[in-house]
């Protein structure tokens, strides 16, 4: 993605992606499991070093049981969170 808009959006869902792992207690190889996306393409949604398709977003989102514009928002929370 090459826009920073984009770039923040990448953060959010990393920083989401991230908390729901840790609060769940799941590991990018679950991840991989449950949504057929390669260990490799997640480990790097994960560090935020690659822009994430919104079809990917999806099946992510998905895995947790929730939707890609709560993870982005959940991500931005954190963000804020972590800016204080």
């Amino acid at each position: 993605m090459l826009n920073s808009d984009a770039k923040k959006t990448d953060v959010h869902f990393s920083k989401a992606l991230k908390h729901l792992m840790e609060k769940d207690g799941v590991s990018l190889r679950n991840i991989t499991a449950g949504t057929g996306i390669p260990h490799t393409t997640i480990h790097e949604y994960y560090h935020c070093t690659s822009g994430i398709p919104l079809d990917n977003a999806k099946e992510i989102a998905t895995y947790f049981r929730t939707t890609v514009d709560a993870m982005l928002t959940l991500g931005e929370t954190l963000e804020k969170k972590e800016a204080k």
